[in-house]
């Protein structure tokens, strides 16, 4: 029920409790809206309910007779009247506080509902009583793969997403365990194999809210498996630079330095820690280094281009050498670049030769 039609019901509705139904015209006013019968015109013959219930919302209730009037209206609105009015406003009073709330709260949820919607991360509750699921939003149903019909319970989807049977048990003694512990800290799951709906293997990242006052349990989840899919390519790229005789930079997307060899640390006098956090051109700037070539890098690695360019350089110790570098923009499967690979080769004896 709307105040609209509330209030329309009651402009019809009102004139019967008085004494003269067939003379009597009414109007609510409620904020800047008017609500009439179609005989209503303003006359000297009035009783009027104003309520305080509402501060920044006027809410008032006129009753007037239109014809037949007497002398005063004291013998015209009778004290059974006044209070049915007052009654009325007050009950009309209610009935419209409630609505807003209701409306307040329907606003609250909807704003809760498209907000948990619209998260980049995977949220669920479900019920501690019995493990019953309430709700889940649209990327938690994307992370794990599943739709939401195809679980009801918690156990549910215990079955789903760790289809073997002993891995099953393990994880959900685990989780069921770090769950009834009430710890934060225990609630807290890394890099756990799921299994998709399509037998898709993924890498989770999970962590539950417990809300024991509501009996609820807010589960949360992002997936990790492009992250670990990069760590293990760098881990094994790592190991290859690592063996190589040129020295291997590697950088993120931001061209801060992540790793480099010992290769690199031989040829600059700098030690791994040094060049950890430095930006890629850090290594590449003393008195007399060419700017054109370092401005030609930098327009290179902003465009996620490759480039090759000879540059003279400085040690540690102050001294200068020429160094070849060759920078490789690394793509993700999204075509995002997510790191830099650099190899460098020391080409003092070379361009002095030339």
């Amino acid at each position: 029920l709307s105040i609209e039609s509330l209030l329309s019901k009651a402009v019809d509705i009102i004139p019967l409790g008085f004494q003269y139904p067939g003379h009597a015209a009414v109007s609510i006013r409620w904020k800047e809206q008017l609500y009439q019968t179609e005989n209503f015109r303003d006359t000297p013959w009035q009783l009027n309910e104003k309520s305080r219930r509402f501060k920044d919302a006027p809410f008032l209730i006129t009753v007037c007779y239109i014809e037949g009037k007497p002398q005063s209206d004291h013998s015209l609105f009778s004290d059974e009247e006044r209070a049915l009015l007052a009654s009325v406003k007050d009950q009309l009073a209610v009935k419209i506080e409630k609505i807003l709330q209701k409306k307040e709260l329907q606003q609250r949820n909807d704003y809760i509902a498209a907000t948990i919607n619209n998260l980049p991360i995977g949220v669920s509750t479900h019920k501690i009583s019995d493990g019953k699921i309430t709700v889940t939003n649209p990327k938690f149903e994307e992370i794990y793969g599943w739709p939401k019909e195809s679980f009801d319970s918690i156990l549910g989807f215990y079955e789903h997403v760790y289809p073997d049977e002993e891995n099953q048990k393990n994880q959900k003694e685990r989780i069921l365990s770090d769950m009834e512990s009430g710890d934060p800290e225990r609630m807290q799951w890394n890099g756990i194999e799921i299994t998709t709906q399509r037998g898709r293997k993924k890498i989770i990242n999970a962590k539950n809210i417990s809300l024991p006052e509501q009996g609820l349990m807010i589960s949360t989840v992002v997936d990790v498996t492009a992250e670990k899919e990069r760590e293990k390519r760098l881990r094994e790229l790592s190991l290859v630079a690592s063996k190589t005789t040129d020295a291997v930079i590697i950088t993120d997307a931001e061209e801060k330095i992540t790793w480099v060899n010992n290769a690199l640390t031989t040829l600059s006098g700098l030690k791994i820690d040094e060049c950890r956090g430095l930006n890629l051109l850090d290594l590449l700037q003393g008195p007399d280094t060419g700017n054109a070539e370092k401005k030609r890098i930098k327009q290179a690695i902003t465009r996620k281009e490759s480039v090759e360019e000879a540059v003279l350089s400085y040690k540690k110790d102050g001294s200068s050498y020429w160094l070849e570098i060759k920078i490789d923009p690394i793509f993700n499967k999204k075509g995002q670049c997510t790191h830099f690979i650099a190899i460098v080769r020391d080409a003092t004896e070379k361009i002095e030769r030339e």
